[in-house]
């Protein structure tokens, strides 16, 4: 979400980078909101139905936000993101809560890392593979015929990126509009196809969130500093 949405608010909806950065603060927001309540929430639910329903909240967040077109109500856009952070804050809380509560206290500071290790490495892969999708995608979805009318570094501007699409919109006189709702078009269905895949990746951690992490009594369960390793699941 974080590597598409501001090409689309800058490029397609026009918006500068402080604007940009304006409209993602409901995600911040939701982030840090379910990120401070996870704790007592996480005392009744457990780290696995945590992981499991923010899972889900980010799913149906994604989805909903992969309807979004080129001129779609910002205030509906920072609906869904705000769900989104909701939904994220909790599901790093809980997975977090999963890995610390499953080891000894000496041993905490260790997993803490090792999973922030797993996240920027995961993270670095899921942007790769979906951006070549996301490339592929864009430039399936522009007109040769319209490209055709430009400059070759103009063309390949327009093809590499909907932010060089835009420029080239920008300086290319009255054949600019075409040149930008084409691009704007098929960056928005890119985008769509990229949060639809990364809706189904939420429910597939959801998945591996309630076969993976044991089911626990949150209230019953002892801490790592009050009683070592995590008992066992009942």
């Amino acid at each position: 979400l974080l590597f598409t949405l501001p090409q689309y608010l800058q490029a397609v909806r026009g918006y500068d980078a402080l604007c940009t950065g304006v409209q993602l603060i409901p995600m911040m927001a939701g982030v840090v909101v379910a990120a401070g309540a996870s704790k007592h929430l996480l005392e009744h639910i457990g780290a696995s139905r945590g992981t499991v329903i923010g899972s889900l909240v980010m799913a149906a967040s994604l989805f909903a936000l992969a309807r979004l077109t080129v001129d779609t109500d910002m205030e509906l856009i920072g609906i869904g993101l705000t769900v989104f952070g909701l939904g994220a804050g909790v599901a790093m809380t809980s997975s977090m809560d999963a890995v610390l509560s499953s080891l000894p206290s000496e041993e905490s500071g260790a997993g803490s890392s090792v999973m922030n290790t797993v996240r920027q490495l995961s993270g670095a892969l899921g942007v790769a593979i979906l951006g070549s999708i996301l490339f592929t995608t864009y430039r399936n979805g522009l007109s040769e015929m319209v490209l055709s009318q430009l400059p070759d570094p103009a063309r390949h501007a327009a093809r590499e990126s909907v932010m060089g699409a835009a420029q080239v919109a920008a300086e290319a006189g009255p054949a600019g509009a075409a040149i930008g709702a084409m691009a704007n078009t098929s960056y928005t269905h890119a985008m769509a196809i990229l949060l639809v895949l990364s809706g189904l990746s939420g429910i597939a951690a959801a998945i591996a969130g309630w076969l993976m992490i044991p089911q626990r009594d949150a209230s019953a369960e002892p801490t790592p500093a009050e009683g070592g390793a995590a008992s066992e699941p009942a």
